[in-house]
């Protein structure tokens, strides 16, 4: 079979585009570590639930708050004295924790088959909208880790008020490789 230039220039841009992406390939721990991100240390509860259960291959993890640097929740209200940007900041914070307790829970970022389902509860007042805005900051970061496997179902919604006045509460469900 003789081969034209153009069509060995698209056989060896395809061979280096497959290469490429096996050499650069990276584990979701290597990602984070790329990007400079140390997990946090996990919190256990304070109250009468565990930080997750599993049934089967599903891992359900409770509900998480943004907190400071003293582990007190991030308060507010979205439309109030909190913006959708704002939000969408904490909601990537909220996301590097939910890492850590799925490292403690399953021993290892890359045994996630699947983010399966995302629920945000936003702390907001009736007028405000942007309830995807702010649940998009952390939808994007779990792509941004897991590729593929990041992506989920979610529900966005607003509340008129969370545990400990927290602005955002945000829970998942997670397959785990057999």
């Amino acid at each position: 079979m003789k081969l034209n230039l153009k069509t060995y220039e698209i056989m060896v841009a395809i061979a280096l585009l497959f290469a490429g992406n096996v050499l650069f390939a990276q584990s979701p721990d290597q990602k984070l570590i790329a990007m400079g991100i140390a997990l946090p240390a996990i919190t256990q509860p304070k109250h009468s639930y565990m930080s997750a259960t599993s049934s089967g291959e599903l891992v359900y993890f409770s509900g998480k708050g943004a907190v400071d640097a003293n582990n007190n929740f991030i308060t507010g209200k979205f439309g109030e004295n909190l913006s959708a940007h704002q939000g969408n900041k904490l909601a990537q914070q909220i996301a590097i924790a939910f890492l850590a307790e799925i490292k403690d829970a399953l021993g290892s970022l890359s045994n996630v088959k699947k983010i399966v389902k995302v629920s945000g509860y936003l702390n907001a007042s009736p007028e405000f909208t942007d309830h995807s805005l702010v649940m998009d900051g952390f939808s994007d970061f779990m792509v941004k880790i897991f590729g593929q496997q990041g992506t989920h179902a979610r529900t966005s919604v607003g509340v008129s008020s969370l545990p400990g006045e927290m602005a955002l509460e945000i829970e998942m469900i997670v397959e785990t490789i057999n």
